[in-house]
């Protein structure tokens, strides 16, 4: 009984871990999947927003411009540092404005010890130089800062060729704050990971369940699988006991599948076996009494050969079989 019980423990443990197993293995990869999904989702919206911020300051830039350029054609410094301030304090996450000629010195500057001053910074080398619209980041005192530089024309008058041009006279520089940014970020992630959370605890809750529901068909199945086997072995056990009488008969086993067959298989041997002990008995019974028949027959033989003083005699007696159907004796006469 603990041979059977063992079976099916063995069974259950292991129809149990091939189902923890695939489960597990799924909900993982499940959970991997969108994980991955969200760290792409994430680096898109990372790549959106910080292209969202660029196109928004470089927009911002190039309609600045307009009116700075319209304004220094008008010589109204004043005028643009008005606009400059105004514009800071109405367009979210700009910082500073700085208008710098094309000698780096700064002409409109939000600090006023600066105006007027030869800036040496690298951001001022970067923005003297360029001739189109650019943008660069860089690590500021309070986060991580984008500025968005433009070349500021004047129309003057090429006296070579006699036209009129539009050229460099100076440089607007936007600074704007990364901080909004990077909230929008962290927020974007935190979105993404409430999402693997709620992925996990999901996956977690129909991973439970088919657990549930697989360990009781496997308890039922491996049941049902186990139930002829502990039969079985129980018949066998008796066969080996000595007792061939008792019928081999798997119930819960289809006839045609394995089991069935060994059934099937042992019942034939158990028929065989108590035949064949029938008929060794009944051998035995002969043998036993053709035995005795043998050796009545031998003490009704003469015991000894006659002798005269003529001649001697000598018989010898070998039946066929073990019984024979012929006697002798020695008759003297006279």
């Amino acid at each position: 009984m603990n041979r059977s019980l063992s079976i099916r423990s063995k069974l259950f443990l292991m129809m149990a871990g091939v189902l923890v197993t695939t489960v597990a293995g799924s909900s993982l990869m499940l959970i991997r999947t969108q994980e991955a999904a969200a760290r792409t989702d994430l680096a898109a919206v990372r790549v959106s927003l910080k292209a969202q911020l660029y196109e928004r300051a470089g927009g911002l830039a190039v309609s600045t411009r307009s009116f700075v350029e319209q304004l220094m054609a008008e010589h109204q410094l004043d005028l643009i540092e008005t606009e400059l301030r105004a514009l800071r304090q109405g367009q979210q996450g700009l910082r500073y404005t700085i208008l710098q000629d094309d000698n780096q010195r700064a002409m409109v500057h939000p600090d006023k010890d600066q105006v007027a001053t030869i800036l040496s910074d690298d951001r001022a080398v970067w923005a003297r130089s360029l001739l189109n619209l650019s943008s660069m980041e860089y690590e500021g005192e309070r986060g991580r800062m984008v500025e968005v530089a433009v070349p500021v024309r004047e129309l003057r008058l090429d006296e070579e060729t006699g036209l009129d041009i539009r050229e460099p006279v100076a440089a607007l520089r936007l600074g704007f704050s990364m901080a909004d940014l990077e909230v929008a970020i962290a927020e974007a992630e935190a979105r993404h990971r409430g999402d693997v959370r709620r992925a996990w605890k999901i996956a977690g809750a129909l991973s439970g369940g088919a657990l549930l529901v697989g360990l009781i068909l496997a308890f039922v199945f491996g049941t049902r699988l186990t139930t002829p086997i502990e039969r079985l072995t129980g018949d066998a056990e008796l066969i080996a006991e000595g007792n061939f009488d008792r019928v081999i008969l798997v119930k819960d086993a289809n006839a045609d599948d394995e089991i069935g067959r060994l059934g099937a298989a042992f019942e034939k041997m158990r028929l065989s076996i108590q035949d064949l002990m029938l008929r060794t008995a009944e051998r035995a019974r002969m043998e036993t009494e053709l035995h005795t028949a043998h050796e009545v027959q031998t003490a009704m033989l003469p015991r000894s050969d006659p002798s005269t003083d003529r001649f001697d005699v000598a018989a010898f007696y070998l039946p066929a079989t073990e019984m024979g159907g012929d006697w002798y004796a020695y008759i003297r006469e006279g």
